[in-house]
């Protein structure tokens, strides 16, 4: 299959500016917690504990690039 993908040498940040300059600002709401299933949160919700109190790396998960340990693993 050919690639249909033109290179139009348009940069990142004009790239950003026209999507941002199209895109209209949606209004927010308030609703039950039965009726926020695949809706995105308008502000951030933080906690006043940890939750689970301990760190838990099956669950968060770390990542890091092979060039960052070069030195480390030489």
């Amino acid at each position: 299959m050919k690639n249909s993908v033109k290179n139009t040498g348009l940069n990142f940040d004009d790239a950003f500016e026209i999507v941002m300059s199209s895109a209209r600002r949606l209004g927010t709401e308030r609703v039950g917690i039965d009726r926020a299933l695949n809706r995105i949160l308008a502000e951030d919700v933080i906690s006043d504990i940890d939750m689970p109190p301990f760190n838990k790396s099956a669950m968060d998960g770390f990542a890091c690039r092979r060039a960052d340990l070069a030195n480390e693993l030489s």
